[in-house]
């Protein structure tokens, strides 16, 4: 939503912040679905992709993932990390999937949930997190991914940015 209003064009926001909903006992599995404030995200890329068709698609995705963890947690839903690589990845040519997190070295489930994203298409970006004393805990890969954005600019025709986080919004505008 930040990178919207930072007038950044909705091609490179992408329709990557998708989730799954949590279902109800009587609901029925959908899967990956778009929230309704996406939709026209997702209709206006499509529309873009289709008139594009004679140029090349070649992808990179980059993922915050403790933002993308954050957001999640805080609608009760679960990310689908696999459907999100192949939804913003169909008919294109994928150079590369980044996934920035940090790691607790003490907590095993983030290793395992790193192990995944390496077995699932992800290059998980890792930097230990330092905790501080009044309880917060923060890895800092902002850097690192905008590094990485522009190292394959040059490469892809389309940089899907997967983060809520506005402070991207200079550097995305620069790569444009």
């Amino acid at each position: 939503r930040s990178m919207g209003h930072a007038g950044i064009r909705r091609t490179v926001a992408l329709e990557a912040t998708q989730v799954r909903e949590p279902r109800t006992h009587a609901e029925p599995a959908t899967g990956l679905i778009t929230r309704p404030t996406l939709r026209r995200t997702t209709a206006h890329i499509t529309s873009l992709q289709e008139k594009s068709s004679t140029v090349s698609k070649n992808v990179a995705m980059f993922v915050d993932v403790a933002n993308m963890y954050y957001a999640a947690r805080g609608q009760d839903v679960d990310v689908d990390y696999v459907a999100l690589l192949k939804h913003a990845t169909k008919g294109r040519d994928l150079i590369r999937a980044y996934a920035y997190t940090g790691l607790d070295p003490e907590n095993e489930n983030q290793r395992k949930f790193i192990d995944f994203l390496a077995k699932n298409g992800y290059k998980p970006v890792v930097k230990d997190i330092r905790k501080f004393g009044d309880g917060r805990m923060k890895a800092n890969l902002d850097i690192e991914l905008v590094v990485d954005l522009f190292r394959l600019a040059d490469r892809m025709d389309i940089a899907v940015i997967v983060s809520g986080d506005g402070d991207f919004a200079p550097a995305i505008k620069a790569l444009q």
